[in-house]
């Protein structure tokens, strides 16, 4: 396979890094913050489908992003940590959501570790908390 820069790893697991909350419709900062928690967990197990399933199938990046997290997943082992998590607005069935998160490679080719801040929209869809877009703001290398 080839290799993927350590930047558009980072910024492609920004996008990857949200997902599903609980049930029942309501837009409560918990269930919608219990979203990342989902997703993050999928992505450390490295489950394709279980990352999917986090992830708006309307997304205009929902093909590229299965795409790419296979790639991850074979290429490297990752360990990610999220923090700083803030609901920042609430519309009808759309959230967003204000974060930061660092990863760090544990094996793999050549990586970037990297501090990221960035914004997740996350949409109710089917049920459950999804995301939807995610746009970076900063990004910060810590080797």
């Amino acid at each position: 396979m080839k290799r993927l820069s350590g930047i558009f790893i980072g910024l492609a697991i920004a996008l990857i890094v949200m997902g599903c909350g609980k049930s029942g419709g309501a837009l409560s900062d918990a269930d919608i913050l219990a979203a990342i928690n989902e997703n993050l967990t999928a992505m450390e197990r490295e489950d394709v489908n279980a990352t999917m399933a986090t992830i708006d199938e309307n997304s205009p990046g929902y093909a590229t992003t299965k795409d790419l997290i296979k790639v991850i997943f074979d290429e490297y082992d990752l360990k990610y940590e999220i923090s700083d998590l803030k609901v920042v607005e609430k519309k009808g069935n759309e959230a967003k959501v204000s974060f930061t998160q660092v990863t760090r490679k544990v094996s793999g080719p050549e990586f970037r570790d990297n501090k990221i801040t960035g914004l997740h929209t996350l949409r109710y869809t089917g049920g459950k908390w999804r995301i939807f877009d995610s746009a970076v703001q900063t990004t910060d290398y810590l080797n």
